[in-house]
């Protein structure tokens, strides 16, 4: 979910996108948006030349949308159109980024029929159902008829490794059989193995009608609870090939991740796209691209650059993050740059949050918003500019990391994010910052906010 900020406007532009709590009223005044402007730190000077442009929708079809540009020159001037889309406007916040993802299998389910579950029929269909399936049609066949059957199973009776699931489909191609598909699935999904710890459980109940059948089939976690297991997938797409890989994790934060196991060992794999697009015959050209020793670092995030040239690998190693930027075409480290320290201390939990890249630069930031503006350094690397934190203002909970916005004009940083109060909320918080650390900080209360969707 990261956003791309379009072209500067006089020194710096930003812009924000959000499902906002519009009020519904359409008519004579349906352009009018009062943006008030509440300033809290440092000196509203800072922010000439600035330009934020806000899209704000009505509805959750995405048809009532306002545009809404707030420019600071000499004060604050705001200006909206508001425009009705026939059919829904496409989604600004969290577009197609064309990534894999790969999930564990759902622990705590119900799947029922009005008529009866052929599990022995459909055993194709739910291999790719992310469930448990094996254990689910052992235990139905136990299962006597007229009567509601439980049993607890042991997952590692049935699997050395987690079943995993793999969701591709926006790197389809436009034709595609669903031999391909499955092809593909089989080959990703079995790519990354977790082996399954000896002691998960899982309890089945198995309804069955007067003849045997199955009607309906419950799920539950047993403790230690197999849920507490999830894949966190690293990928970055440069339009001619994808990088991925994955880690698995489990409640426990504190504690290292799981490395899977995979043929070629743990680091960043590749596999060609044709024009942005996964294709089922590139599938031999699968490979390991970049190992990573996961005695000595493991990866916390991935993204490609801009201009797809390079790589942005974050990981931590020896209780720090740290960034190597790749080159893509000899996959040779460009930089590595440390970053700051990572503490999984109850009393001290700070670790790595988010990568940010725009315009050139990367901001990166960790749980307690402490943050590095990295600038280009001309040689494909990049040099610190600003070390600050989006927090500049101690009441902000959530500082400047809602889905935030960024601008750089070579001297200030401009970030702006939404306040986190509501999912309907549209009202923002805005800082500027200089090498000295935050030079501004404000509030800015939108006439469209509403606590609910029917407010």
């Amino acid at each position: 979910m990261r956003k791309k900020l379009f072209a500067a406007f006089l020194l710096l532009g930003l812009s924000l996108g959000f499902l906002c709590g519009a009020h519904f009223q359409v008519g004579a005044a349906a352009d009018q948006v009062e943006i008030t402007q509440t300033d809290l730190l440092g000196d509203p000077a800072a922010l000439e030349g600035l330009v934020l442009d806000l899209a704000t929708y009505g509805d959750h079809g995405r048809h009532l949308r306002w545009d809404t540009r707030c420019a600071f020159t000499g004060g604050l001037s705001t200006q909206s159109q508001f425009t009705y889309h026939q059919t829904p406007d496409p989604w600004e916040r969290f577009g197609d980024s064309g990534q894999i993802l790969y999930d564990m299998p759902s622990t705590s389910y119900s799947i029922s029929t009005t008529g009866f579950l052929d599990l022995a029929g459909d055993e194709r269909e739910l291999r790719y159902s992310n469930l448990f399936v094996l254990p689910m049609i052992d235990v139905a066949s136990r299962a006597p008829a007229d009567s509601s059957y439980t049993e607890q199973v042991r997952i590692r009776d049935y699997y050395d490794f987690f079943p995993l699931s793999v969701n591709f489909r926006l790197l389809l191609s436009g034709r595609y059989t669903y031999e391909e598909e499955v092809r593909l699935s089989d080959t990703l999904s079995a790519l990354f193995q977790v082996p399954v710890p000896e002691d998960l459980m899982l309890e089945i109940t198995v309804t069955t009608d007067e003849l045997g059948r199955p009607v309906e089939i419950q799920s539950n976690p047993v403790e230690p609870d197999p849920g507490s297991y999830w894949i966190d997938t690293f990928c970055a797409n440069t339009g001619d090939a994808l990088y991925f890989t994955a880690n698995c994790r489990v409640d426990d934060y504190d504690q290292p991740p799981i490395i899977p196991e995979a043929p070629g060992g743990y680091g960043l794999y590749t596999i060609p796209l044709e024009e942005g697009r996964l294709r089922a015959e590139n599938l031999d050209r699968l490979a390991l691209a970049y190992p990573i020793d996961p005695q000595r670092a493991w990866i916390l995030a991935l993204e490609p650059t801009e201009d797809g040239s390079r790589l942005l690998l974050v990981t931590q190693e020896e209780g720090r993050a740290v960034l190597t930027v790749i080159d893509r075409a000899t996959m040779e480290d460009i930089q590595r740059l440390e970053l700051f320290p990572v503490c999984y201390e109850e009393d001290n939990y700070v670790v790595f949050s988010e990568l940010y890249a725009f315009s050139g630069c990367l901001l990166l930031h960790d749980t307690e918003g402490n943050f590095l503006l990295l600038a280009g350094d001309g040689s494909g690397g990049y040099e610190v500019a600003i070390r600050s934190t989006l927090r500049p203002v101690e009441a902000w909970d959530a500082g400047l990391c809602t889905d935030p916005s960024f601008a750089y004009d070579g001297q200030r940083l401009a970030a702006a994010a939404y306040d986190g109060s509501s999912r309907y909320a549209c009202s923002f918080y805005l800082a500027v910052y200089d090498p000295s650390g935050p030079i501004y900080a404000g509030e800015y209360a939108h006439s469209q906010d509403r606590s609910s969707p029917d407010s």
